[in-house]
């Protein structure tokens, strides 16, 4: 498996710009159980943080449970998927399945044999198979991601791509790296983990402001999280400069690893960035 956690999805070039304003499949607006596709029409949206305004409003498609946004296809998201796609090729098992945005950014930039998405939600996966089932490269699996990769075991892939944290909270950190790692047996080429690099950039962010100043008094919070970097710190910790305390939290933020079960939210709150779709 090839994992390189400096990659960034959240950039934007011509290159970039151009690949992501395709014309996409999307499923009609409506209800599907629980869930509710919303297209309208909108002039300004948010883009890394910059408000972007077109000449008129262009409509993009939303998908909501209740209140919630899971997704759109709105700027953001579409270009961090056209980025996630580089370097992908062969065999592509993607976790999450959204809007169907990803694999047809595969099947239109890069070298794919076939694509296999594996999706916890059952009306997600209505959604998908509504727009992505007559492409006989698109295996559409209902399930739980996780046991996916722990029941392949005659099975590889030449590449993941991992979408199923909702929001890039930086508390997910320690999830996904121990999804990642999981994968290792069954992944021969890239691995990308959608907005991995913000969300190591907020989470190192999180620690600066909230954990360090504690671990400097001698205390630390009471969590896996506050636990694991008190540990791990080497001793002499306290007489590095603030560049170099940046430089080992950052490579901490990569490595730092344990099961999804684990409630993050019990974790004090670092920096959260909602899901870049709005």
């Amino acid at each position: 498996m090839q994992f390189d956690p400096t990659f960034r999805d959240d950039m934007l070039n011509d290159l970039v710009w151009q690949q992501a304003m395709i014309d996409v499949v999307l499923p009609a607006p409506g209800r599907y159980g629980t869930l509710r596709v919303v297209r309208e029409a909108v002039q300004t949206v948010l883009l890394y943080g910059q408000r972007l305004t077109f000449p008129q409003p262009i409509p993009w498609t939303r998908l909501y449970e209740g209140n919630t946004l899971w997704m759109s296809d709105t700027p953001q998201e579409r270009l961090m998927m056209v980025r996630g796609t580089t370097g992908m090729y062969g065999h592509i098992l993607v976790a999450g399945g959204g809007l169907g945005l990803y694999p047809q950014y595969l099947r239109r930039h890069q070298p794919v044999d076939q694509i296999t998405i594996v999706e916890r939600h059952a009306e997600v996966v209505e959604l998908l198979q509504a727009t992505l089932a007559a492409d006989p490269a698109i295996e559409i699996i209902h399930g739980s991601f996780e046991q996916f990769i722990f029941e392949q075991h005659a099975r590889t892939f030449d590449s993941c791509y991992i979408d199923i944290h909702p929001t890039l909270d930086p508390r997910w950190m320690p999830g996904m790296n121990w999804l990642r790692d999981q994968c290792a047996a069954i992944v021969a080429g890239p691995l990308r983990i959608w907005g991995y690099q913000w969300m190591a950039r907020e989470f190192v962010k999180g620690l600066e402001r909230e954990y360090i100043p504690l671990l400097r008094r001698d205390l630390h919070f009471d969590n896996p999280l506050g636990r694991d970097l008190r540990r791990a710190l080497p001793s002499l910790w306290q007489r590095w400069s603030d560049a170099q305390l940046h430089a080992w939290l950052m490579a901490y933020s990569y490595r730092s690893a344990w099961p999804l079960e684990w409630s993050y939210l019990r974790a004090p709150h670092t920096a959260a960035a909602e899901r870049p779709a709005a």
